[in-house]
């Protein structure tokens, strides 16, 4: 069951990219957008099926012929947004003190992190094999709290929200 909803995600989302490649390709790639622009409705679906069919086959290629820099590209973009954004959404959520600052910095030391260390391998002990996203959260939930307590605390009325909020009835 696990596995069929694993699936069912992966084939939902590769269908909706490979719609919004080929959307994309008809209406910013230049060449084919002279052809687009001269065809009617219909030679333009015709045409978006021809560029989908094309970019599935490369992307089908490529998956097969080279299935780890699938993986390591996959590995990068996850590990990036993971470093980014989840400390700055824990901390907004649970931390009364986090502010503008602190989230600022953490997203640009996570994504930073997650970007240097993605390049890096080897190390003492294999450290720099890490998925990215470990040492970016890392880094980014500690340059989110110096920043934070560095800085001044969030307005009045922002604690308040974040009190109402947070209480046991919770805001209505």
């Amino acid at each position: 069951m696990l596995l069929t909803g694993v699936v069912a995600a992966i084939m939902s989302t590769a269908d909706s990219q490979l719609l919004l490649g080929s959307a994309i390709a008809t209406d910013d790639v230049p060449f084919v957008r002279r052809w687009a622009t001269r065809v009617d409705a219909l030679g333009r679906v015709w045409l978006g099926r021809l560029l989908l069919l094309v970019i599935a086959v490369i992307a089908t290629a490529l998956s097969v012929f080279r299935p780890e820099s699938v993986f390591t590209l996959v590995s990068f973009a996850w590990g990036g947004m993971g470093a980014a954004f989840g400390p700055v959404t824990l901390m907004a959520l649970y931390w009364r003190r986090f502010n503008l600052q602190g989230a600022l910095a953490s997203m640009i030391v996570g994504t930073m992190a997650a970007a240097v260390w993605g390049y890096a391998s080897g190390g003492p002990w294999g450290m720099w094999d890490i998925e990215p996203a470990t040492p970016g959260f890392a880094l980014a939930t500690l340059a989110g709290i110096g920043a934070a307590l560095l800085t001044s605390p969030p307005p009045k009325d922002v604690a308040a929200l974040f009190d109402e909020v947070n209480s046991p009835r919770g805001a209505v």
